[in-house]
């Protein structure tokens, strides 16, 4: 991810929608193996180009991966202190998404 992230920058500043498909395979591939993950109604949602909020309710780890699955660009909105954990707060970071700064959502 970190190798297209200039290149992203350049080209795609404000979607970013590499680091999304990027995200998408990582999802993809760390939850195929252990959970099978199926999309039920996915044609109620809005056209990919309409501006929409996915809520998750964090009832379990899966909810992020459920995302993904989506098959829908999206950006995180988190508290700041999250994007410093490695890995993920790096992805968080480079799909663009905003950061609550006073830690309080």
């Amino acid at each position: 991810m970190s190798i297209f992230y200039p290149f992203t920058m350049l080209t795609d500043k404000f979607k970013r929608l590499y680091i999304h498909v990027i995200n998408n395979i990582w999802a993809t591939l760390s939850t195929f193996p252990f959970f099978p993950v199926t999309v039920e109604g996915r044609e109620n949602l809005p056209d990919s180009n309409t501006a929409v909020m996915y809520v998750c309710n964090h009832q379990s780890f899966m909810d992020i991966y459920s995302l993904f699955h989506l098959g829908r660009p999206f950006k995180f909105i988190s508290k700041a202190s999250i994007f410093k954990i490695p890995i993920i707060g790096w992805a968080m970071y480079m799909t663009g998404g905003p950061r609550n700064m006073t830690g309080h959502l």
